[in-house]
């Protein structure tokens, strides 16, 4: 949270103004892979993982790693924006130094809705970016993020033999000049999967005040695919 600002170096010969160091994009990783077990109720299990550099890396051993179960489940929701699970188990050896984990969910209700022989599902389990920057129009100081980042995910959901898929979102290709959000959906006939691939990138954690209210767009933008569902459909007998 101390890169890239500037700083106060004292000198026997007086002070200097120096900026702290910063990092890329690159340096700053989140992925994560989930499969989902759907069940014909809508229930059903996950099972997902997380690799990770950076500030990520440094964010998982301070919240997942080094914490009691209560705290990681609460980190997962609030955190990372996962679906609140019922049960949860980590499945890897979580070691202080880690950058990567491994975990299932037991979640009794996956669709976010259902609707007679239709179920509501969303793009993934876990928000992929789920910080509602502040309205603020006429800004005057730059805006901060805690670091630049790639955030990628991939989710496949696997249906019951019993449903098959009615609609999917429309791929999403969003620019604007410090970052992009992309996805895009695809249909398996044979294995009757759906799968679901995103990635969000910020070039740069300085926003200049000039540039915030584009930045609030795009970021509202993000949050606001979450709200499109992918339609399953039961099959006819």
């Amino acid at each position: 949270f101390t890169e890239n600002r500037n700083a106060l170096l004292i000198k026997p010969e007086g002070g200097v103004l120096v900026s702290t160091p910063k990092s890329t994009a690159a340096e700053n990783l989140f992925n994560c892979t989930t499969k989902i077990m759907l069940g014909e109720a809508g229930s059903g299990e996950t099972e997902s993982d997380v690799k990770t550099s950076g500030e990520y890396k440094q964010e998982l051993i301070e919240n997942i790693i080094n914490e009691k179960r209560d705290d990681q489940k609460k980190y997962l929701v609030s955190g990372l924006g996962f679906i609140q699970p019922d049960d949860f188990l980590f499945t890897t050896d979580l070691k202080k130094d880690s950058s990567e984990m491994a975990f299932k969910l037991v979640i009794e209700k996956i669709p976010e809705f259902s609707a007679g022989s239709k179920m509501f599902l969303n793009p993934r389990i876990y928000k992929i970016w789920n910080a509602k920057l502040p309205s603020e129009k006429n800004r005057k100081s730059d805006f901060y993020f805690e670091c630049p980042f790639i955030k990628t995910d991939t989710t496949i959901y696997q249906l019951p033999e019993s449903y098959t898929v009615e609609n999917l979102p429309e791929a999403k290709d969003n620019k604007f000049e410090y970052g992009s959000f992309k996805t895009n959906y695809t249909y398996d006939d044979k294995s009757n999967t759906i799968t679901s691939i995103a990635s969000l990138h910020l070039s740069q954690n300085v926003i200049p005040a000039e540039k915030y209210e584009l930045t609030h767009k795009f970021f509202s933008n993000v949050i606001e695919e979450y709200t499109e569902k992918i339609i399953i459909l039961l099959r006819m007998s």
